[in-house]
């Protein structure tokens, strides 16, 4: 498998830093459960100014409407109190990107297969199937995507909203997780995040594999 980050992207975002953690072997019924309650306190301020920077990160390119960051929805549905647990290994990415206040994509490898992921803008000929739908639809032209071999999309406007085809289940056990930093001033830890789901799997067996990705080294195989 190969990942990597497309010319156009870096044009729009030199300083992009694209951060990949490839956990092997992980089994859900094994993990150790997150208790959302756990987080604390979160400092409302510095978490929504950065938000507003993903905003104008948005803004460069070409989005649907309703198009936000995912630790927006994130963060939203937090502070109501009304995040809910959907299985172990989401919970856990979802715990570590508002304690990291990054926005933290997991993908099933076994679904993705052997192909080529690569973040691009989308031509808008690409096909994606929306979280929980089977409708069918196409991306903005010049909107940014996660695409799988150029033709179909994994997540849409970089962080917004996964693919129903890629998306983890109960039964996944090889995953990887993307955190994207377009702009050096944000101030989401990728590290902060991946060693909270390091250590909440580390009573299994796993194979983990770390890697970023630049302007300077912008693929990566597997």
């Amino acid at each position: 498998m190969k990942v990597s980050i497309a010319r156009p992207i870096i044009e729009l975002f030199p300083d992009i830093a694209v951060y990949g953690l490839l956990v092997k072997g992980i089994n859900n019924k094994l993990i150790k459960p997150v208790d959302f309650g756990n987080i604390g306190d979160i400092d409302q301020a510095i978490f929504k100014s950065e938000i507003e920077k993903w905003s104008g990160i948005y803004n460069a390119f070409s989005h649907p409407k309703k198009a936000r960051v995912s630790i927006k929805y994130l963060l939203d549905v937090f502070l109501k109190g009304k995040l809910k647990k959907i299985n172990p290994i989401v919970d856990i990415y979802n715990y570590a990107s508002l304690i990291s206040m990054c926005p933290i994509g997991g993908e099933d490898v076994n679904k993705l297969g052997k192909g080529h992921l690569n973040l691009s803008v989308a031509s808008g000929k690409e096909t994606f199937t929306p979280f929980n739908s089977s409708v069918i639809e196409n991306p903005f032209p010049k909107e940014v995507i996660w695409g799988i071999n150029d033709d179909v999309v994994v997540c849409r406007s970089m962080n917004f909203i996964e693919s129903n085809d890629y998306k983890i289940t109960e039964d996944t056990n090889n995953i990887l997780f993307i955190i994207e930093k377009p702009l050096p001033t944000l101030n989401g830890d990728p590290m902060k995040a991946f060693s909270f789901i390091k250590e909440q799997s580390s009573n299994i067996n796993t194979n983990v594999i770390e890697f970023t990705l630049t302007a300077q080294n912008t693929s990566v195989s597997f």
